[in-house]
């Protein structure tokens, strides 16, 4: 009888939904030839569209050949599900768990740090410029690239951010900075004359955007910016076709066309470390509308206005 009513019990929980879910994973070194990582503490964690940062489920620690395991019993179908660890003062994360059958497998890839920079290159470094009326809005973009097998952080100590990894120059006109990506709060900030960023960089690339405006000085904006590393690319592209840029050191690329928007390209390729890259934007003053047709305009108004207004007393 009492067979009989466990029996009863698990087939009524799994009905009502109190399914078992399990997530395997392994930690893996990445730096040392995707070795297994034993003794590691692993966090289970989930996002859901609510959560603006992982929630920790629960703890476990990575046997000696590296593999970890969760079982839970409440699933939000809403959330993803993923796996963390802290190595070497670096949170990792593994990719999301995708269940088949109430199970999910992920790998948790850890890497070694380093504190330099030196092998790293920029892959492209382009600026898209907007005419917005009395300034220029500029958006900054490097994809940076680690080749190595270890994970960069806190290279320098900036004076006004503290640990950092990486700086980028603005030019001396920009003001109104904003960082923009990677959107981790506090791993992207506007310091004196740069943007800093604050957050690590992993083998593979890392992509950095920020924006910023300059002020039209009689329809005239002088900008110059410094190749910092080895950079295959950098390129300015225009979206205002009354909007030109002129530098002894571009070339002039032509069209090009950005996610349905057209631009006009302007570049340089393979420019030297170090380089200081100087351009100058010049908009031509015949697409600024005229406030004299509009004052003509009002100045007649009012004076139809008046005559009415006179003609009108007259009668009385």
């Amino acid at each position: 009888m009492k067979t009989l009513f466990t029996i009863i019990f698990i087939l009524t929980a799994t009905q009502l939904g109190f399914a078992q879910y399990t997530l395997t994973g392994q930690v893996l070194n990445g730096s040392q030839d995707s070795t297994a990582v034993a003794d590691m503490p692993v966090l289970l964690a989930k996002m859901s569209p609510q959560d603006n940062t992982p929630v920790i489920l629960d703890t476990t620690q990575s046997a000696a050949n590296g593999n970890y395991r969760f079982q839970f019993g409440d699933k939000n179908e809403n959330a993803t599900y993923f796996t963390a660890a802290d190595f070497a003062g670096v949170r990792y994360y593994s990719g999301l768990a995708e269940f088949t059958n109430s199970n999910a497998q992920v790998q948790l890839v850890v890497h070694d740090t380093t504190h330099s920079t030196a092998n790293i290159s920029t892959f492209m470094h382009h600026i898209i410029v907007d005419d917005m009326g009395e300034s220029v809005h500029f958006r900054e973009t490097h994809v940076l690239n680690n080749p190595g097998n270890a994970t960069i952080t806190n290279v320098f100590e900036h004076p006004d951010a503290g640990p950092a990894t990486f700086e980028f120059t603005l030019p001396s006109c920009a003001e109104n900075v904003e960082p923009v990506s990677p959107q981790v709060p506090g791993e992207l900030v506007a310091g004196s004359g740069s943007v800093i960023d604050k957050g690590v960089m992993p083998p593979g690339n890392r992509q950095v955007t920020f924006t910023y405006e300059c002020r039209w000085e009689k329809n005239r904006i002088n900008v110059t910016t410094t190749i910092l590393r080895p950079t295959r690319s950098f390129d300015v592209f225009v979206a205002n076709p009354h909007v030109k840029v002129f530098s002894e050191q571009f070339q002039d690329l032509g069209n090009f066309n950005i996610r349905g928007h057209n631009y006009h390209r302007y570049g340089v390729r393979t420019p030297d470390t170090g380089m200081a890259v100087r351009f100058e934007l010049r908009r031509s003053s015949e697409h600024l509308q005229s406030p004299l047709p509009a004052i003509g305009l009002t100045a007649g108004l009012l004076a139809l206005g008046l005559a009415a207004s006179f003609v009108q007393r007259k009668k009385e």
